[in-house]
């Protein structure tokens, strides 16, 4: 997460994306928002293979016994 959050906060002051000429805060709270989102994005994909491993080694356990 930590690189594609540098990644894509480098190509969004490339491209403009970001409003540096706004001020401080508007750019801020663009960087932050951004990172929220794949913050958000990435707990999703965590708690969906949380649960897959899980259901895995349920399966495992049954097998053995």
């Amino acid at each position: 997460m930590g690189t594609g959050c540098l990644v894509m906060t480098l190509v969004s002051f490339w491209t403009g994306w970001i409003p540096v000429k706004a001020g401080f805060w508007p750019a801020f709270l663009t960087i932050a928002g951004e990172i929220a989102v794949a913050f958000i994005v990435w707990l999703i994909f965590y708690q969906q293979e949380k649960k897959l491993a899980r259901k895995m080694n349920d399966r495992i356990k049954q097998l053995k016994k």
